[in-house]
C-alpha cells in the first residue's frame, strides 16, 4: 500500500511517510492488504501520517477497524492529543473518533526556476546545527519532534537555516518543518531558503498563522487547497508559530 505513495512529483514519499511512524497497523484480508494506518508519537502528541484503504476494502469496515486499532494503542501509550489534516471525504471517520475541527492546513505553491538536481551534490547538514534546530523544535512546539527534524534534515537536498527565533528545513521539493516565534525572523529563515533552494515549490501554512500565510503570498506561493485540520485532546503547539509544516502526514 506505500507504494501508492510514491510519485514523481514527491520524491522519498514513502521513506517521509516512515520517519518517526511509531505506531502502524496494516489490516490483511485473504494474505492480502487490504489497508494501513500509521503515526507519529511526539511524547504526548501524536500526528497521524497516513491511512489508505484498498478500493476493493472501501465502506466494509476496513478503515473503521484500523482507526479504532491505533487509537486504542496511542492512548495506551499515553498520548493525550491526536492531530491530522483530513480531506472532507476522510473527515466524517475521524468525527466519529471524536475528532473536532481546530483550523485549516493551507497547500501553497510557486513556480520555480531549475534547480542544482542533476549537478553537484548538496553538503550535508552540520550535525551541531541540526541539534540546534532539535533543541529549538522542542521550545516552541512544546513536544518532542526531534525524529522528524532529524530525519527530514538527512535528506540528500536538504538545507537547514536557524537562528535564534527559529529555524527552517528546505528540501528538495517543500519548505518544512519551519517553525518561529517572530513574523520578522520567519521573513529572514524563508528567503534564505528560497535563494539556497530555489527548486523547492510547496509549504503548507496553519489558516491561524496570519502572517504566515500573508509571508507566503508575499514570497510568491499561490494557495492551491485546503484541508482540515482536526485534533482530539488538546494539542500543546501554538500553530501561529508554525509557518510551514513539515509535511500533510508530520505537521
Amino acid at each position: 500500500m506505500l507504494a501508492a505513495y510514491e510519485h514523481p512529483s514527491s520524491p522519498g514519499m514513502r521513506s517521509r511517510l516512515e520517519i518517526g511512524a511509531d505506531h502502524a497497523f496494516v489490516a490483511e484480508s485473504d494474505g492480502l492488504t487490504a489497508g494501513f494506518v500509521m503515526a507519529s508519537d511526539y511524547g504526548g502528541v501524536a500526528y497521524i501520517a497516513s491511512m489508505g484503504v484498498n478500493p476493493a476494502h472501501q465502506r466494509k469496515g476496513a478503515g473503521r477497524r484500523l482507526m479504532a486499532r491505533l487509537v486504542d494503542d496511542l492512548e495506551r501509550a499515553g498520548v493525550a492529543a491526536l492531530l491530522l489534516d483530513a480531506t472532507d471525504a476522510g473527515a466524517p471517520l475521524y468525527e466519529s473518533f471524536g475528532f473536532v475541527d481546530t483550523d485549516r492546513t493551507l497547500v501553497f505553491e510557486r513556480s520555480v526556476t531549475n534547480g542544482q538536481s542533476g549537478g553537484d551534490p548538496f553538503d550535508p547538514i552540520d550535525d551541531a546545527a541540526i541539534e540546534r534546530a532539535v533543541a529549538l523544535d522542542r521550545r516552541l512546539c512544546a513536544c518532542d519532534r526531534s525524529a522528524i527534524v532529524r530525519g527530514f534534515a538527512r535528506e540528500p537536498a536538504a538545507y537547514l537555516a536557524v537562528r535564534d527565533g527559529g529555524y527552517i528545513l528546505a528540501r528538495a521539493d517543500a519548505f518544512g518543518p519551519f517553525v518561529a516565534e517572530r513574523a520578522g525572523d520567519a521573513r529572514a529563515l524563508l528567503l534564505e531558503a528560497l535563494a539556497a533552494r530555489p527548486a523547492a515549490s510547496r509549504l503548507f501554512v496553519p489558516e491561524s498563522n496570519r502572517a504566515g500565510v500573508t509571508l507566503a503570498l508575499e514570497s510568491g506561493f499561490v494557495r492551491t487547497r485546503s484541508l482540515r485540520h482536526m485534533e482530539r485532546g488538546h494539542s500543546p503547539i501554538v500553530r501561529e508559530r508554525v509557518f510551514g509544516q513539515a509535511s500533510l502526514g508530520h505537521g
